[in-house]
């Protein structure tokens, strides 16, 4: 039996089937923006079409690369199968994202600026797309306005080298073994693995486990963890009936479709904006380098102070567009999958070595909405303490040592200043 996250009470129901869509078309969907728009095609395109400033020869090389490899791991992870699209027989969500991008590599322009050759195998998936969505030709014409005519107007002068892609096989996405137990593998001092894991222990109870993953030594580069996520990503779900895929937001989709009940446009819209407003809106800048110890600290004042206001911004309209004066959660009464998403990021925030490494405090609107969220979710302990993994434990052994070079730089300065008097 398994917890059910509907309406306004918390209820028990047996698993059912999913919904329409699969957890592939929700890991596609994610992975177009992840590792094909923001993987190589922004860099390549957007120069282009005159939208971004033109890169160097050597940065044009490096996104040519990038993108090869990326688009031959997309393909071979979702479109390797006998159906023609990544969501069946017919175009779906995934594959309706993916055509603009498709089409616009495949452009002369493109190709004659960057150097970029589209691979045979997303040449003829762009031909069916077009064969089956009629309004695909508005790629093509749109009294002037459309991609395909502003694109013809940027042919240079003289085409560039074509870069040849690199020799890459992509490991093939093998599924799981069935399992008794659903499983997380991530790290416990990731808020993105966190978000995922307080959501599946919340749903599935003792039906679910968190395995860490050892990022730093390589264990998600593995043979065997490829083979799970052919991107090379944690966190991944392996669930019971041995489906595996990665990425925060669609393992969050599919658990809630699969486990609780679909996500409805307000939740999906506030799922999306935790990563785009909040993470990418000032969470990163300010939170991540007390997390990650590869992630470089911000020694700029001003940057830093423009990156904890703009975080306070996204927070508050954040809170107003989706909780509203008087809203305990995103879903209403009980936490959603967008509350979540959302609870690491908050807890983060309101930890003492954050104020002290950068002066952003916690608003008290989200103080709360994090006390709610913790009297109703017991697993969100784990944030706090877990075996000296958790994030809290983490952070309160970052909140000492800042403390400690606070205490030294003030004896230094002490010591300064008795020199200059004698």
């Amino acid at each position: 039996m398994l917890r059910s996250l509907v309406g306004s009470e918390m209820c028990i129901r047996d698993s059912g089937g999913m919904s329409e869509s699969t957890p592939h078309h929700h890991w596609a969907l994610v992975m177009r923006t992840d590792r094909v728009y923001h993987g190589g095609w922004t860099s390549l395109v957007y120069p282009v079409m005159g939208f971004a400033p033109a890169p160097s020869p050597e940065e044009t090389l490096c996104a040519c690369k990038q993108l090869y490899r990326n688009l031959a791991i997309y393909f071979s992870t979702f479109l390797q199968g006998a159906s023609p699209f990544i969501c069946g027989e017919s175009p779906g969500p995934a594959d309706f994202a993916m055509a603009p991008l498709v089409f616009a590599l495949q452009h002369g322009s493109v190709r004659a600026a960057t150097g970029f050759v589209l691979a045979a195998n997303w040449c003829r998936w762009l031909e069916a797309f077009c064969a089956q969505v009629p309004s695909s030709r508005l790629l093509t014409a749109a009294d002037g306005k459309s991609m395909g005519e502003l694109l013809t107007t940027k042919m240079p002068a003289r085409a560039v080298a074509e870069v040849s892609p690199e020799q890459f096989v992509p490991v093939p996405h093998q599924p799981g073994s069935e399992r008794a137990r659903a499983r997380l593998l991530g790290v416990p001092q990731s808020v993105n693995a966190m978000s995922v894991a307080l959501f599946g222990m919340h749903l599935l109870e003792d039906k679910f486990e968190f395995q860490p993953c050892n990022v730093l030594e390589g264990q998600h580069q593995t043979a065997e963890m490829l083979a799970l996520n052919p991107f090379g990503q944690v966190p991944i779900l392996e669930d019971c009936d041995g489906t595996c895929m990665g990425e925060t937001t669609a393992i969050l989709m599919f658990l809630a479709a699969k486990y609780s009940v679909q996500p409805n446009t307000v939740e999906l819209w506030a799922l999306s904006m935790r990563t785009d407003k909040v993470y990418n809106g000032g969470w990163a800048t300010v939170a991540l380098p007390l997390l990650e110890p590869n992630t470089p600290t911000l020694t700029d004042s001003e940057t830093l102070a423009r990156a904890c206001q703009d975080l306070r911004t996204n927070l508050e309209v954040y809170a107003n567009t989706f909780l509203g004066p008087t809203r305990k959660f995103v879903s209403g009464e009980n936490p959603g999958v967008a509350d979540f998403a959302l609870a690491p990021l908050i807890f983060v925030l309101r930890q003492e070595a954050v104020k002290l490494a950068t002066g952003f405090e916690l608003p008290e609107r989200w103080c709360h909405w994090l006390l709610h969220f913790e009297a109703k979710v017991p697993s969100s302990e784990k944030l706090a303490a877990w075996d000296g993994e958790s994030i809290g434990e983490a952070l309160a052994i970052k909140s000492e040592e800042i403390k400690a070079e606070e205490v030294l730089h003030q004896m230094e300065e002490q010591e300064e200043q008795e020199r200059g008097c004698c």
